[in-house]
């Protein structure tokens, strides 16, 4: 699958598992026939026990979606590392940021009801704002449009410093005293969990309830999900459980390691940001595809709901890829350096200990939920082999990147400022040359050449990283406007000073391309 416009994230120390995964079962869609044979799914369960032996997950589970009703359950792997105790197909993982397509259904059923408008401003929204009147101009344009799209232009934040706000209360008065929108709105997509945080805090605001609790009555419950949850004492409850491996909570501090027990895991116990420790199993997950598919008028008019599945800003990585609303909007996708051309509506999820994956392909009416217990974990192969054991994927051709506009090489050319401090990009001998004080001052090795991908996407070297870019301007404009990446974003200004003070980001920034762990991409 190609990855999602590849951004840096967090560290993640990538550890091998000893010990046989794979022994300690199954659990199968019908649980009277434990043999499966000739079912049609044993290249699929081989390859996810292959892939699943391989990663730094404990457990791993599936479920496939097909016209009507679900044709496989599946789970694989240990509850608890170590310990023997199988999963099963009802055993709750994370989900990570695969929660946003729950919460833009959240949102759309308050403008549904007539409570916000798609065009309502944040500001009009949210009066209660705390924020400087130089600020205000910014934020003023940001819509509820742009948040559930993903082009509000609001930085990331440390979610763990955060833990003791309410979500409301950190989205009104924390946030904006301490990160804010990099660039002006509605120019263009960048990932960015804050905007996610924002709609969860008007949800609680217009329903005056917690997140877990009106994500639990407005939407699980109407979905048939009754097992889905954000509230980690009802997962306690719930009992059945697989704790994740990757990066957990030791002490006061997330470290490195297997969780033995669920305090270990990490998640905000107040949704910050919003949803992204939900809880929930494959075969639940995809109750959520059958909405997407088919409807329910009782959840949401048919008209929003074919909005969320509508290309609603395109990503700019090359690829024919866009954004809807809570959900990845694709005319195909990509495997082993091939395209299939068939619709995809798709989001992953990672968490500090989980991961997942959630295909939707509308025109064969076939949904797919992958979740394991290990971060950062990549099960593509999992997933196409679960794909070709219900459907015929087309004939794969050609990955149609776009390809690379070195005509518009010339219009890179020049300085940007952000909060990272200015960038110089040069073009000398045909080639994009970038100079970066603020990585020069902390002594980052770093490639000058900008190395381009598709169109006006290029990879930047630093140490072992690499940190994809996008330059983004006016088709038609003399010049690029902005540098994009998901942790900052440049903004075009030949005149600047060299000079700059370093901000939180950038110090949160300099921070991660210093750490001694190796990170990984989304």
């Amino acid at each position: 699958m190609i990855k999602r416009a590849s951004i840096l994230v967090l560290s993640l120390f990538l550890f091998a598992c000893g010990g046989d995964k794979n022994s300690t079962g199954s659990n199968s869609t019908d649980p009277n026939n434990n043999s499966n044979a000739n079912d049609g799914f044993d290249e699929l369960r081989q390859v996810a026990r292959a892939q699943l032996e391989a990663s730094i997950a404990p457990a791993l589970s599936i479920a496939i979606y097909q016209a009507g009703e679900i044709v496989f359950a599946e789970a694989y792997g240990e509850k608890i590392y170590g310990e023997g105790q199988s999963v099963d197909s009802n055993t709750l993982f994370q989900l990570g940021s695969t929660t946003k397509m729950f919460t833009a259904l959240a949102l759309l059923q308050q403008i549904d009801q007539g409570h916000f408008n798609l065009d309502d401003s944040l500001l009009e929204a949210m009066p209660q704002l705390q924020l400087a009147e130089l600020e205000r101009p910014l934020w003023q344009q940001i819509s509820l449009h742009d948040l559930m799209s993903h082009q509000g232009g609001l930085a990331e934040f440390n979610r763990f410093n955060h833990d003791d706000e309410t979500l409301l209360d950190f989205s009104r008065d924390t946030y904006p005293a301490l990160y804010g929108p990099m660039n002006p709105a509605g120019r263009f997509f960048n990932y960015s969990n804050s905007h996610w945080t924002y709609i969860g805090a008007l949800l609680e605001q217009s329903l005056n309830a917690d997140f877990a609790e009106l994500m639990q009555t407005q939407v699980f419950e109407p979905l048939e999900m009754p097992r889905t949850t954000v509230k980690r004492e009802q997962v306690l409850r719930d009992g059945n459980y697989a704790l994740g491996a990757g990066n957990i909570y030791q002490g006061s501090e997330i470290r490195a390691g297997r969780a033995q027990s669920l305090d270990e895991v990490p998640g905000s116990p107040l949704g910050i940001p919003a949803g992204e420790f939900t809880w929930s199993t494959p075969s639940e997950m995809l109750k959520m595809a059958e909405f997407l598919l088919y409807g329910d008028s009782n959840i949401l008019t048919d008209d929003l709901r074919q909005q969320m599945t509508s290309a609603q800003v395109g990503l700019d990585i090359g690829l024919p890829m866009s954004y809807g609303y809570g959900l990845f909007i694709s005319e195909g996708f990509s495997d082993q350096q091939q395209w299939y051309a068939t619709p995809l509506w798709d989001h992953g999820g990672n968490t500090y200990a989980y991961t997942s994956m959630f295909w939707l392909l509308p025109e064969q009416q076939i949904a797919v939920s992958i979740l394991s217990s290990g971060a950062q974990t990549d099960f593509t192969a999992t997933m196409m082999a679960a794909l070709r054991a219900v459907t015929d994927l087309p004939a794969p051709t050609e990955v149609p990147v776009e390809p690379v506009a070195s005509d518009l090489f010339e219009k890179h050319a020049g300085r940007y400022v952000g909060d990272i401090g200015v960038v110089d990009v040069s073009l000398v001998d045909g080639n994009l040359l970038v100079d970066i004080p603020a990585y020069n001052q902390q002594g980052l090795v770093y490639d000058k050449q900008l190395q381009p991908l598709a169109a006006s996407y290029f990879r930047l070297k630093v140490g072992n990283e690499n940190i994809d870019i996008t330059f983004i301007g006016a088709e038609d404009g003399p010049a690029s406007e902005y540098i994009r990446h998901r942790e900052f974003v440049l903004i075009r200004d030949d005149a600047a000073s060299v000079e700059f003070e370093p901000s939180a980001s950038l110090q949160q920034h300099l921070h991660e391309l210093t750490k001694s762990e190796p990170t990984t991409s989304l």
